[in-house]
């Protein structure tokens, strides 16, 4: 089981993340708009990393508890690990080599 998913999530330590990337997010908004000359984009960005901040702790719920912590990007995590020995033997020598000492010490 993952230390993660055993230890329940602090609402102070997630305001101090929402707001730090939130923060983060505002600089690098305002850099974009001052580069590219358009004032509003201020504005529809900082709409959609907005939405985005809400969008992402929405996702985690649902998948946490309609899908029971299944998430379409663990099957792809899991069939990228199996199939990274054909891939790269396909490709070159030299990646089949990395991909076979690289498979000896993931488990």
């Amino acid at each position: 089981m993952l230390i993660a998913a055993a230890v329940p999530s602090n609402l102070l330590i997630s305001a101090l993340v929402v707001a730090i990337l939130f923060g983060l997010g505002r600089v690098i908004i305002q850099r974009v708009a001052y580069a590219e000359a358009n004032p509003w984009l201020v504005r529809i960005l900082t709409i959609a990393l907005v939405l985005h901040l809400l969008a992402a702790p929405a996702q985690i719920f649902v998948v946490d508890h309609f899908y029971h912590g299944i998430a379409d990007w663990t099957r792809y995590v899991g069939q990228g690990a199996r199939s990274r020995g054909t891939f790269a033997s396909s490709t070159s020598p030299r990646l089949a080599q990395m991909s076979a000492r690289s498979s000896t010490t993931v488990q």
